[in-house]
C-alpha cells in the first residue's frame, strides 16, 4: 500500500492503523484500516481513517466560509469582513492577500480595514483564504479541494487632487513630476497622471493647480 500510495497509506504506522485481514462480512482477502473500530464493533471509537472520510463527506456538503462581505468594489474607509464555520475542536485559518501577497494571517482576524492596508492610489485586488487545518485529514489535494473557501473584492484607492506622482500627498516632487512632461502626450505611459486638472493638455495650468493644492495629503 506504500509503495502504491494506495488506499489508506497516509495513515500506516499512525493510531493503530495498518492491514488487517477481514472486512465487508468477508473473513479473507480483504482488509480493513484498523484491528477495531466503530465500524466493526459498536463499542469503540471510529479510527483515524473513518474520521478523515467523515471530514471530507461533511466537507462535500458544507464551505469553509459562512458568509462575508459582497463581491464588489470598496474605498479606504471600508472593512472587509468574513464569517468562517466553527468546528468545535478548532478554529480555521483565515489568510489576507492584497494584490498576491499575503498581509495577515491567523485565526481571529476576521475583518480587515482596508486603510491598514497602506495601498497605494489605484486599483486592487483584496482576498481572504479561508482553510481548515485539521489534522484529521491528510489527503492534502482533497483539503484543497474541499476544505478551502476564497472570496475577493476590488479596492479603489482614489487619488487626491494634484497628486501627480501618486505618492498621497501634493508637493514640490509633484510639479517637477508636471514640470518633466510639459507639452507631452496625456495618453502616453504615466502621463495621464501628469494632466492633474484633466483638460486634456499637460502644461503651467496643471502646475499653478498643484501650487493652489501643496500639502493636501490621502485621507
Amino acid at each position: 500500500m506504500a509503495a502504491r500510495s494506495a488506499k489508506w497509506y497516509r495513515w500506516l504506522g499512525s493510531g493503530g492503523v495498518s492491514t488487517f485481514e477481514g472486512a465487508l462480512y468477508c473473513a479473507k482477502g480483504i482488509y480493513r484500516p484498523t484491528e477495531s473500530s466503530k465500524m466493526r464493533n459498536l463499542g469503540s471509537p471510529f479510527g483515524p481513517v473513518n474520521e478523515e472520510q467523515f471530514v471530507l463527506r461533511i466537507y462535500s456538503a458544507v464551505k469553509p466560509i459562512d458568509s462575508a462581505t459582497p463581491a464588489g468594489t470598496y474605498r479606504k474607509s471600508d472593512v472587509l469582513s468574513v464569517t468562517p464555520i466553527v468546528p468545535r475542536t478548532h478554529s480555521l485559518l483565515l489568510q489576507w492577500y492584497a494584490d498576491g501577497v499575503l498581509r495577515a494571517s491567523g485565526y481571529t482576524q476576521k475583518s480587515l480595514q482596508v486603510a491598514s492596508l497602506g495601498l497605494s492610489p489605484g486599483s486592487h485586488s483584496v482576498k481572504v483564504r479561508v482553510t481548515d487545518e485539521t489534522a484529521k485529514v491528510r489527503n492534502e489535494s482533497e483539503r484543497q479541494r474541499l476544505m478551502v473557501e476564497e472570496r475577493t473584492w476590488t479596492v479603489q484607492i482614489d487619488t487626491i487632487p494634484g497628486d501627480a506622482n501618486l505618492d498621497c500627498k501634493v508637493n514640490l516632487m509633484d510639479m517637477l513630476f508636471v514640470r518633466d512632461r510639459i507639452g507631452m502626450a496625456v495618453g502616453s505611459g504615466s502621463n495621464w497622471q501628469a494632466d492633474v486638472n484633466r483638460d486634456g493638455r499637460i502644461d503651467m495650468l496643471d502646475l499653478l493647480y498643484i501650487r493652489d493644492r501643496v500639502n493636501n495629503r490621502c485621507g
